[in-house]
Formats: C-alpha cells, structure tokens, sequence
C-alpha cells in the first residue's frame, strides 16, 4: 500500500484528490494521512470528501475513514467501472475540485462516463471555476486524446452553491503525451465574464470585461472577445476566465473570482494579469493548468514536455504525490517540465 503524508508542501486538498484519482487509476491502494494538517480547519472538507467518494463508488473500491474533518484515509480501488457517477455536494463547495479525482480515475475505465453532480458551488475562491475547468484544462486534455463535454444546468456562487452539472468524460484507450515546447505568437484571446442577477443594475460582468481587455490590449497589444453572462443563482457573486491560445499549440487560462468589497474593475485587471505574467514567461500551460495535468502526464506511456513561467506550491504537491505511483519521474530543468 502507497503512504502519502498529507501535509506534505502546501499540505492542501490536491495530495488527497490525486493520490485517490491516481489509486483508481492505477490500481493501487493507498493510505493517506495527516490530511491537510496545517491547514485553520483541517481534514477532509465537503468537496473533498464527495469526490473520493466518488470515485470510490465509480470503481467500487473500498474507502475507509472518509467523514468530514477526517485526517487519515485508505483506499482500495476496484476494477469494475460504472458508466455513470452521481456527487452530491452539501455545501458551497466547489464542483470543479469535486470533479478532479474522478477526471483522473475515469483514464482506466476505457469508456464514456457520464458525471452528474448536484449541489456545490461553480465559483468558489481558491478553486477552479467551472468556466476554467471546461474552457481551459479540458482544452489542454483534449490534445492528450481526453475529450469531455459540459452541461451547466444551474451555477452556484457561496455560501449557498445549489449548482447543478453535467459532464460527460470521453478517457482514450491510452493517452497521447503532451508537447508544448515553443509558445509561438498569439492565436486568440477568448473568456467569460459573469455575474449573478443580483449584480445586473451595477454592470458587474460589463465591468470585469472592459478592465481585463484593456489590461491586456495594454501589455500584450491583442484584442480580447470576453462576453458577458448574468445568472440565476441563489447567491450574489461574480466571476471572469480568460483563456490564451497560441499558434504552437499553447494553451493558457486564467481566472478570477469577485469579492466582496473589491472593485468588478480589479477583478477583472488581476485576471489579465495574470494571465498576461504566464504569457510574458514564456509559458506554454498556465501556471494552474500545470498541476492538475501532472497526473495525466505519468498516466501516459509517452513522452511530455511543457514551458511553464511559474511552479505553483500545488504544482510541487503533485508531482510529489503522483510520482509514488510510477517508477518514472518528472524532470524540471529551466522552466521546462518533461516525462519521459
């Protein structure tokens, strides 16, 4: 049995959902502990705790101590993989964390899986909103041979969530590596700005859109098409994703979430900025898309090799988690990423 110590690096929620994808995955059990022991409220939180439940369900594996605030896990995966994975999400937490470990363990079912997921938050602070998940990681996937498609039946904002998602995963027999070495010029600059209903009268979505295109019209010299969505949610919250493509192949994303007390125009001005700091790098792959790809890179028996600006603490976390399972190891040598 693989021992991952939670609080290893960053010590967050990422060690337990890719050491559960990658267990599902690959087949072998793993004990986890010490779960987000550095963290103010630490253990498995709501989103953390349905995911791996999820995917315990979707391969009918055996997971134990998996309650809320737990500190320690393990997992025996199975081998028998459903077609259909239901998560239930109590609280705001967030749907796109919630759907990562599955995302993962679906590369060993070797068929469509369809993924309901009720409840949670699509924007939530500190975790990828769904806007990002399917615009940006799922297109960075897509050139590995992993298709997805999402239907978003309801958004959700914190504290009440209540969002309500489909998403259909198409895994490849294997999945092709992932070689992203030239950035090259810029192709297109894409995104979404959003806000609930709430926040129509103050031009909330209009705002987060003029602030991000000008920032990056000023830095980078690209027009940006942002459009703007006002959604029916039961809380008030605003959001913007921003996804860069460039004409080798690169693809980059960033996202910002409102908050209370912060201008719609510096939400939108943070997102280019970041984004605008990936590109200016030299990056291939944003710096978050990074870390979450890091398992399906192990996961494929080909070579990979992506240009990052930044590696993130989660970044660190996960090669670190995902490397426990392969006999193979990932090298980083100036600013490049490569499996081989």
């Amino acid at each position: 049995m693989i021992e991952i110590d939670g609080s290893y690096g960053e010590g967050g929620g990422s060690i337990i959902r890719t050491a559960i994808g990658l267990s599902a995955a690959t087949g072998k059990a793993v004990r986890v502990f010490r779960i987000r022991k550095g963290r103010t409220q630490p253990g498995l939180k709501e989103q953390h705790l349905q995911g791996i439940r999820a995917v315990s369900d979707f391969c009918n594996g055996k997971l134990r101590g998996a309650e809320l605030g737990s500190s320690e896990i393990t997992f025996e995966p199975g081998k028998e993989f459903s077609d259909k994975v239901r998560i239930r999400i109590e609280t705001a937490g967030s749907v796109g964390l919630a759907l990562q470990p599955v995302m993962i363990a679906a590369t060993a079912a070797k068929k469509e899986v369809k993924v309901e997921i009720n409840g949670g938050a699509t924007y939530g602070k500190w975790a990828p909103p769904i806007d990002f998940v399917e615009g940006v990681f799922s297109k960075i996937l897509g050139k590995m041979g992993y298709a997805t498609e999402f239907e978003i039946k309801r958004h959700g904002f914190y504290p009440t969530g209540g969002a309500k998602v489909e998403v259909i995963l198409k895994p490849p027999d294997g999945l092709k590596g992932l070689n992203l070495v030239e950035q090259g010029k810029i192709e297109n600059t894409k995104g979404i700005s959003v806000a609930s209903e709430h926040l129509q009268k103050q031009k909330v979505a209009e705002r987060q859109k003029i602030s991000a295109r000008q920032e990056i019209f000023k830095q980078l010299k690209v027009s940006s098409n942002i459009k703007t969505a006002y959604l029916k949610t039961e809380s008030t919250g605003s959001a913007i994703t921003i996804c860069l493509t460039t004409q080798k192949g690169g693809i980059l994303g960033s996202s910002q979430i409102g908050e209370k007390n912060l201008r719609a125009e510096i939400v939108g001005k943070q997102a280019a900025q970041s984004l605008i700091s990936d590109f200016q790098g030299g990056a291939t792959i944003d710096r978050h898309s990074l870390d979450q790809i890091i398992p399906f890179l192990l996961l494929s028996q080909f070579n990979s090799s992506l240009k990052f600006s930044e590696l993130t603490t989660h970044a660190l976390s996960n090669i670190h988690v995902a490397e426990q399972f392969f006999s193979k190891k990932l090298k980083i040598s100036e600013k490049m990423l490569f499996k081989q």
